[in-house]
């Protein structure tokens, strides 16, 4: 249960900022997103295609269950997105450490570290989800098996 002193502080913090107002501040605002270019649709570079491709091979194996391969299309996908979010935190970092001197620069440098790394949270969450799906995915396909196997082996018995 809320106090009423928590309830009236929420009140007040609420009221003092509603988002840009201007239309030059919804502009600037809606430019946040694609700043760091992380959260676009990924076309993937070459290194990252063939990364892909290789996690592809390695979660679905030869089989050629439609589940388990589109589980195993969000989750490399998810593997490619996450590993190009740590790069850009880790370059962000070295920028920070470069201009470490420079005050002005380095919290400019240490606020794109710390967008990058909440990106990198969020890529680290949709990479665990992606994981468990095709997880899923496989114990499914594994039961499925072995309940034919078993069926099958009873009518050889009987």
């Amino acid at each position: 249960m809320t106090s009423q002193k928590k309830a009236e502080a929420a009140r007040l913090n609420g009221a003092k900022s509603k988002g840009p107002r201007t239309q030059e501040g919804k502009a600037t605002s809606s430019q946040n997103a694609i700043k760091l270019q992380l959260s676009l649709p990924m076309i993937f570079s070459p290194s990252e295609q063939g990364m892909y491709d290789e996690l592809m091979e390695l979660f679905s194996g030869l089989n050629s269950d439609q589940e388990i391969r589109t589980a195993a299309d969000i989750a490399a996908y998810a593997r490619v997105q996450l590993q190009r979010v740590h790069n850009a935190s880790q370059s962000a970092m070295r920028q920070a450490a470069e201009v470490f001197g420079q005050p002005s620069t380095f919290k400019k440098s240490i606020q794109l570290a710390a967008s990058c790394r909440r990106y990198e949270g969020r890529a680290f969450s949709k990479w665990k989800k992606a994981a468990r799906r095709l997880s899923e995915a496989r114990l499914k396909i594994d039961r499925t098996n072995q309940s034919a196997e078993c069926g099958s082996t009873q009518n050889l018995v009987a």
